[in-house]
């Protein structure tokens, strides 16, 4: 069980900032100025064209010690991790950044590092990393088109296995698809005539944009259906190119929602630059009707005394709004905002499309704008981006990282620890984590409530005064993770009153702001150490059952036009409460709590072969919290398991016997 506390780690670090912006940010990287830019709408007018709204996201003014690391930027990709990751043709390198403080950048010290490099113990070349994406599982997949001294086409998978905060480590980087090879043999073409740029994904499925030499421009899709890590010829098929009948252009950008892609015209050569939606309405892994491709913009919206350039940057934000880069035309290269404003699902009627930010603005920026991300307010979570505020709510949780944090030093202060549980580090108002607990009560019986407990833990007295710091940190730690379960099941309840029993989608406290904050507690901060993560150290197909299903729920209550706050607060009624997803989740979060019982459980039995009393104390503690966590009280089994941990609890020296009734309990529920 010592190893617990290194597994069940619980830190919520939340990806979030507190700029004015309602809409967030938007990343731009510009070739000629060799610097990432931070765009935002601070005065909320609709655009980043006012003073203060453009700042240096990052470039080789860094802290990080990275040379020249934004040379050549041809990606920028936020992954569902919380992490931007950057691809640099310049350095040949990927990186990995994150705003640590908040304050709106990445070129601090330790908020940049690099994720993927030559330096890669597989040998991989990286002479032009292009696009990039993050999967389900974590991993980044990097498009690669090679050079003739290193001709590797290629997308590759990239996964941090050791938590060094890169993927240049034994195991951690191979070829997924070999384009070099694997695409002619699908087409019958020679070998490396494959020139891919973008990589996106809708789930399980992967869209390349690939530009095939002297061939026909494509989008390929590759699944790997038998599971085995690598594409082969028979999971790699055309979804459209650019000799489709529906006059569908295939060029560089490309993009999803989630459910439909979205592809730009790039070449100034159109008579009018466009973009289409594609959607796979017969699921057969083809674009081969005009219903699927969809035209939802064309350049004939923009006013003339803004010429069109070159379109290589295409990007997409939570809501659907789209940007659009416009680069190498005269002194007018801009960045375009495109929001369906009548939610007719195009972008062609007035005031649809938006001049976001432009050279005659800022001077110099853009100048050969690349690449667009956005970024989101708040924080981001499965590629599902808050409708609410949820400031106050992740003060409560920056005090469980603290906590955390404190208990991994040597030696431990102790009393440290006590003031932040107790009173919370915070200078606002928000209740500290021992109120948070009396709020709703999951106590323990014969007067030992959650709260009381770990303050034993802490101060060493009662159970804990025998055992050392270790026995301590891991009690702490599991009455951390009582609370995780119990207010996760608890938002999960008040969103489905809430929706269901009120219709209230209130911003502040209805539905969509209960889901948000169960989100931040399942998801955790970069993927780490919330019920996702535990989901997967128990069953791997738990942790990604339960992402999609809360993704699929999220998604339900999101939004879907330009301003996600006021539709929260006055639409309520455009938006539908997931039931099905919220039973299933339920389901979920009971087999995570139960395995947390059941290694306290087996702790607990250990100990008493042992004849470590103190010990088995602790450890049948530890898995009675979490059982309480997710214990039924709504029908007779519920009360019957109380009767019998009641029992249980009564005997103050552990005992075999105390082992098998908890051992029945956690196996029925």
């Amino acid at each position: 069980m010592r190893l617990f506390f290194s597994v069940f780690i619980v830190q919520f670090l939340l990806a979030f900032s507190v700029s004015a912006s309602q809409k967030g940010s938007l990343v731009v990287s510009d070739l000629t100025l060799d610097t990432l830019f931070v765009t935002q709408d601070l005065n909320n007018d609709g655009d980043a064209a006012d003073e203060g709204e453009t700042k240096i996201y990052f470039d080789e003014s860094n802290s990080s010690s990275l040379v020249t690391p934004t040379r050549s930027v041809f990606s920028v990709h936020r992954g569902i991790d919380g992490y931007v990751y950057v691809a640099d043709g310049g350095s040949d390198t990927v990186y990995r950044l994150d705003d640590k403080n908040n304050d709106g950048d990445a070129n601090d010290e330790g908020e940049a590092n690099i994720w993927f490099s030559e330096e890669n113990v597989a040998g991989l070349t990286l002479p032009t990393p292009n696009g990039l994406h993050q999967a389900d599982d974590g991993s980044i997949y990097i498009v690669n088109p090679g050079v003739r001294s290193r001709p590797q086409d290629a997308v590759y998978r990239t996964i941090d296995l050791n938590g060094d905060g890169d993927a240049n480590d034994e195991g951690e980087a191979g070829v997924w698809l070999d384009l070099s090879v694997t695409l002619s043999d699908v087409l019958g073409y020679d070998e490396n005539v494959s020139s891919a740029f973008e990589i996106t994904m809708i789930d399980d499925v992967a869209y390349i944009v690939d530009t095939i030499g002297s061939q026909p421009d494509a989008v390929l899709r590759a699944e790997d259906v038998n599971e085995d890590g690598v594409i082969s010829a028979d999971e790699l098929t055309v979804f459209i190119d650019n000799e489709n009948p529906y006059g569908v252009p295939v060029c560089i950008g490309i993009v999803t929602d989630g459910t439909s892609l979205f592809i730009q015209e790039c070449s100034t050569r159109a008579e009018l630059q466009t973009i289409y939606r594609l959607d796979d309405l017969n699921g057969n892994g083809v674009i081969d009707s005009q219903d699927e491709a969809t035209k939802v913009w064309d350049e004939s919206v923009i006013p003339e005394e803004y010429p069109l350039g070159l379109t290589w940057g295409l990007g997409i934000t939570y809501t659907g709004e789209l940007y659009l880069t416009s680069a190498f035309a005269s002194e007018n290269d801009n960045v375009w905002r495109l929001v369906d404003l009548n939610q007719n699902d195009s972008f062609m009627d007035p005031g649809e499309t938006i001049r976001w930010t432009g050279e005659t603005i800022n001077g110099q920026f853009p100048d050969f704008a690349r690449t667009v991300e956005f970024l989101p307010k708040y924080f981001s979570l499965d590629r599902y981006y808050a409708v609410s505020d949820v400031f106050d709510y992740s003060a409560r949780l920056s005090d469980i990282t603290a906590i955390i944090g404190l208990l991994s030093t040597n030696p431990v202060d102790w009393n440290l620890i006590a003031a932040v549980f107790n009173d919370g580090q915070t200078e606002s108002s928000i209740p500290a984590l021992a109120e948070l607990i009396a709020a709703f009560n999951p106590h323990h019986q014969k007067g030992v409530n959650l709260a009381d407990y770990i303050n034993a833990a802490i101060a060493g007295n009662a159970y804990f005064s025998q055992l050392d710091d270790s026995a301590r940190a891991d009690a702490v730690v599991n009455g951390l993770l009582a609370l995780q379960h119990k207010l996760f099941a608890k938002k999960l309840k008040k969103a489905k009153i809430a929706a269901l029993y009120h219709n209230d989608f209130n911003c502040e406290t209805g539905a969509a702001h209960q889901w948000d904050t169960a989100a931040v507690i399942y998801y955790g901060s970069h993927l780490q150490n919330g019920l996702y993560q535990q989901a997967g150290e128990i069953k791997p197909n738990q942790q990604h059952r339960g992402g999609r299903l809360l993704k699929k729920g999220l998604s339900k209550l999101a939004p879907s036009y330009k301003d996600p706050i006021d539709q929260c607060n006055e639409s309520g009624k455009k938006q539908r409460f997931p039931k099905r997803q919220y039973y299933n989740l339920i389901k979920l979060e009971k087999k995570i709590a139960k395995k947390v019982a059941y290694d306290s459980l087996k702790q607990m039995r250990r100990a008493l072969i042992d004849n470590d009393v103190e010990l088995a104390r602790i450890a049948q503690l530890n898995a009675y919290a979490n059982i309480r966590a997710v214990m039924p009280y709504s029908y007779a089994r519920g009360f019957y398991y109380e009767r019998l941990l009641k029992r249980w609890l009564l005997d103050r020296q552990p005992s075999f016997n105390a082992y098998y009734i908890v051992n029945f309990i956690v196996n029925r529920l």
